[in-house]
């Protein structure tokens, strides 16, 4: 489900705050192991054309387990912590939290499972 599970442009990892960002550089962003989800009444909703719900519950039960290797959240108050601390301008830090707070976004690393994931309308 990530753009790119490897998670690798032009040789070094892509980090959170480069899919953030990923608005000033587009390249980055198709190489992101990083999916963006919206919070929405308690499910999780896909940024972009289709409508796709995670059962955020469930999966974070998952990951908290050990279920799920090579899987992390990265919770909305964290990403807000990333990018204050980031190194970025202070208008592309305000731009990135506008995003972040009017969609509530989380960022998921890795494959989610299609059991934790429903395709609606």
């Amino acid at each position: 489900m990530p753009a790119d599970p490897k998670g690798i442009y032009e040789g070094k990892p892509v980090e959170v705050i480069d899919h953030v960002f990923g608005f000033s550089d587009t390249d980055v962003k198709q190489y992101s192991p990083y999916t963006s989800f919206s919070l929405e009444s308690g499910v999780a909703i896909k940024y972009g054309n289709q409508k796709i719900m995670l059962n955020l519950e469930s999966f974070r039960k998952a990951v908290k387990q050990g279920e799920l290797l090579g899987t992390e959240i990265i919770e909305h108050e964290e990403l807000i912590e990333i990018v204050k601390k980031s190194k970025n301008s202070e208008f592309n830090k305000w731009k990135a939290l506008k995003f972040i707070t009017e969609d509530e976004e989380i960022l998921i690393k890795g494959t989610i499972p299609a059991r934790f994931l429903e395709i609606g309308k």
